[in-house]
Protein backbone atom coordinates (compact mmCIF):
# COMPACT_ATOMS: atom_id res chain seq x y z
CA UNK A 1 0.00 0.00 0.00
CA UNK A 2 1.44 3.47 -1.12
CA UNK A 3 1.09 6.50 1.64
CA UNK A 4 0.31 9.92 0.56
CA UNK A 5 2.86 12.30 1.73
CA UNK A 6 1.17 15.75 2.49
CA UNK A 7 3.47 19.34 2.47
CA UNK A 8 5.92 17.64 2.76
CA UNK A 9 9.67 19.63 1.16
CA UNK A 10 12.25 17.04 -0.10
CA UNK A 11 15.36 18.35 -0.47
CA UNK A 12 19.34 18.21 0.92
CA UNK A 13 20.16 19.89 3.47
CA UNK A 14 22.34 22.59 2.46
CA UNK A 15 24.63 24.81 4.85
CA UNK A 16 22.21 27.92 4.67
CA UNK A 17 18.48 28.16 6.39
CA UNK A 18 16.28 28.63 3.62
CA UNK A 19 13.63 30.13 5.32
CA UNK A 20 10.08 30.73 4.60
CA UNK A 21 10.41 34.24 2.62
CA UNK A 22 9.55 32.49 -0.94
CA UNK A 23 8.85 29.22 -2.73
CA UNK A 24 11.71 26.81 -2.51
CA UNK A 25 11.38 27.02 -6.40
CA UNK A 26 9.84 30.07 -7.09
CA UNK A 27 12.31 31.51 -9.52
CA UNK A 28 14.67 34.71 -8.88
CA UNK A 29 16.82 36.64 -11.28
CA UNK A 30 19.82 37.70 -8.88
CA UNK A 31 22.69 40.36 -8.92
CA UNK A 32 25.65 40.75 -6.36
CA UNK A 33 27.23 44.11 -6.95
CA UNK A 34 29.76 45.75 -3.85
CA UNK A 35 28.85 42.47 -2.36
CA UNK A 36 25.61 43.22 -1.99
CA UNK A 37 23.08 40.36 -3.14
CA UNK A 38 19.45 41.15 -3.93
CA UNK A 39 16.83 38.39 -5.44
CA UNK A 40 14.19 39.66 -7.96
CA UNK A 41 11.44 36.93 -7.94
CA UNK A 42 9.58 36.44 -10.81
CA UNK A 43 6.52 36.68 -8.91
CA UNK A 44 6.54 40.31 -8.11
CA UNK A 45 8.81 41.16 -11.43
CA UNK A 46 5.65 40.50 -13.41
CA UNK A 47 3.43 43.13 -10.68
CA UNK A 48 6.14 45.62 -12.01
CA UNK A 49 8.00 44.73 -15.16
CA UNK A 50 9.58 48.29 -15.39
CA UNK A 51 11.69 49.70 -12.64
CA UNK A 52 14.29 52.02 -11.53
CA UNK A 53 16.48 50.36 -8.01
CA UNK A 54 19.15 51.51 -6.39
CA UNK A 55 21.84 48.31 -4.94
CA UNK A 56 24.91 50.12 -2.77
CA UNK A 57 24.80 53.75 -4.17
CA UNK A 58 24.40 53.06 -7.70
CA UNK A 59 21.04 52.95 -9.72
CA UNK A 60 19.77 50.83 -12.15
CA UNK A 61 17.08 50.48 -14.72
CA UNK A 62 15.41 46.91 -14.55
CA UNK A 63 13.06 45.71 -17.57
CA UNK A 64 11.31 42.40 -17.10
CA UNK A 65 9.73 40.76 -19.68
CA UNK A 66 6.66 38.41 -18.57
CA UNK A 67 6.30 36.62 -21.94
CA UNK A 68 10.05 35.25 -22.26
CA UNK A 69 10.71 34.86 -18.98
CA UNK A 70 13.88 37.37 -18.97
CA UNK A 71 15.23 40.33 -17.20
CA UNK A 72 18.30 42.76 -17.87
CA UNK A 73 19.84 45.82 -15.67
CA UNK A 74 21.20 48.27 -17.32
CA UNK A 75 23.44 51.12 -15.39
CA UNK A 76 23.05 55.03 -15.26
CA UNK A 77 25.83 54.84 -18.22
CA UNK A 78 23.41 52.21 -20.50
CA UNK A 79 25.92 49.11 -19.68
CA UNK A 80 24.13 45.49 -19.00
CA UNK A 81 24.69 44.25 -16.20
CA UNK A 82 25.10 39.43 -15.92
CA UNK A 83 21.65 38.44 -14.27
CA UNK A 84 21.65 34.86 -13.19
CA UNK A 85 18.26 32.91 -13.08
CA UNK A 86 17.64 30.25 -9.71
CA UNK A 87 15.05 28.75 -8.32
CA UNK A 88 15.06 30.50 -4.54
CA UNK A 89 16.70 27.60 -2.98
CA UNK A 90 19.75 27.89 -5.22
CA UNK A 91 19.91 31.21 -4.89
CA UNK A 92 20.04 31.93 -1.26
CA UNK A 93 21.79 28.85 -0.85
CA UNK A 94 24.98 30.70 -2.44
CA UNK A 95 23.81 34.22 -1.14
CA UNK A 96 22.71 33.76 2.38
CA UNK A 97 22.51 37.11 3.18
CA UNK A 98 20.68 38.60 0.00
CA UNK A 99 17.71 40.73 -0.11
CA UNK A 100 14.61 39.67 -1.61
CA UNK A 101 13.22 42.57 -3.75
CA UNK A 102 9.14 43.53 -3.80
CA UNK A 103 7.00 45.90 -5.23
Amino acid sequence: MHTKLKNTRFMAKGYTDIGNELPLRETVFGITLNGVSVAYPTSELSKKPNFTHQVGNQNFTIAYNVKTNQMSIKTEDGKNLPTQSHWWFGWKEFHPFTEIWRV
